[in-house]
């Protein structure tokens, strides 16, 4: 799972935080989140095309289950080769709080301000100043993300309890890549 949004911010926040320890320290940089709460800008491109504005949250998962058991893609298969892209548009906090809710359910996805995509691979880019800022969004949280790729192995299909030898993994180039 690779996030994007409100949800790396308030992870980030977290693992600077001596205080409270473990979760607590999730809901303080939760707490601390919500009351800057305001969307990114970033350019999606998938197997159906790119994507370019505000998003609170950008996700990709290959598995079903996140963070102690949020249901985040409910539809997700490992072993399919598709990755399911989810993004939030801008919401109000109270909007946010209730989906979050919804997400140890996994009904969260019939809200309309949640869109979901399966893709074989996707690319995630940051506005940055010169396209962020001018028009209202945050910045990325720190340190701004760069391009990345999250190739899906082409392999994935194959039902075996050993894991893949192929060449599918990630190669070495300076973007950020995670092989699900």
């Amino acid at each position: 799972m690779v996030s994007a949004g409100v949800d790396a911010a308030v992870n980030a926040r977290a693992n600077t935080l001596a205080w409270p320890a473990h979760e607590g320290r999730y809901v303080r940089a939760l707490a601390a989140e919500l009351a800057v709460l305001a969307p990114y800008g970033y350019r999606v491109t998938t197997d159906e095309g790119t994507w370019e504005g505000p998003a609170l949250l950008l996700a990709v998962a290959n598995t079903r289950y996140v963070g102690g058991g949020m249901d985040l893609a409910p539809q997700a298969d490992p072993a399919d080769g598709l990755l399911e892209v989810l993004r939030l548009d801008p919401v109000s906090r109270a909007h946010l709080v209730a989906l979050f809710r919804r997400l140890a359910q996994g009904t969260h996805l019939t809200d309309p301000a949640v869109h979901v995509e399966r893709s074989r691979s996707v690319t995630i880019e940051a506005l940055d100043e010169r396209t962020g800022c001018d028009r209202g969004l945050r910045p990325p949280p720190h340190p701004p993300p760069t391009v990345s790729r999250w190739p899906s192995c082409p392999c994935a299909s194959r039902r075996s309890p050993t894991p893949c030898s192929c060449s599918c993994r990630p190669r070495a180039d300076p973007a950020r890549k995670v092989s699900p």
